[in-house]
């Protein structure tokens, strides 16, 4: 239910965007800011629910080569952000090291947080 009704509504803003072809988007900023905050809503109760499932799964360390590409990708993705957001992500990656750790689990606290450091960092801040 949490899920399909800001879906419901989300596909319903989109096909009343389809049905006025000629307003600009201006006209319509507030049908679009409105569907950016169910769009951002529905990305953290999904984080939440994965959350949850990996919970009950139980976290699944294995050993793991953790190369540089890794961290490359999560890096460049961020790096694409943080322009998109006026901001600067460096990155200097050297790592190459065999863990016991949950890859996926990693994965998601690099995501959270990148995605913090983007979000609260000022224009100024390093």
């Amino acid at each position: 239910h949490e899920l399909r009704t800001p879906l419901a509504v989300l596909q319903n803003r989109l096909e009343s965007l389809f049905q006025k072809p000629n307003e600009t988007i201006l006209e319509n900023s507030e049908h679009l800011a409105s569907s950016l905050d169910e769009i951002r809503n529905m990305r953290i109760l999904t984080t939440n629910l994965l959350n949850l499932a990996r919970r009950d799964d139980g976290i699944s360390p294995q050993w793991t080569d953790l190369d540089a590409t890794f961290f490359d990708a999560i890096f460049e993705n961020y790096q694409l952000v943080a322009e998109e957001n006026g901001k600067v992500f460096l990155f200097e990656n050297q790592v190459n090291r065999i863990l016991r750790m949950d890859k996926a689990l990693l994965k998601q606290l690099m995501t959270i947080l990148f995605d913090n450091a983007i979000k609260y960092t000022d224009k100024e801040g390093v």
